[in-house]
Formats: structure tokens, C-alpha cells, sequence
């Protein structure tokens, strides 16, 4: 699971920047 986790932390991060800085706030 915390693996999962750290993969998906950066994932997510990159994923927002790239469709909107705002989604990474609504993701979080």
C-alpha cells in the first residue's frame, strides 16, 4: 500500500500540473 501511495503521490502531482494547477488542490 505505501507503495501505492508514493507512486501515486508524484503521479497525481504531475497529472494536476499538467491539466490545471487548481486540480491539484481539488485532488489533494
Amino acid at each position: 500500500m505505501k507503495n501505492i501511495g508514493v507512486d501515486y503521490l508524484p503521479l497525481a502531482f504531475i497529472r494536476s500540473e499538467n491539466c490545471t494547477g487548481s486540480g491539484k488542490q481539488s485532488k489533494t
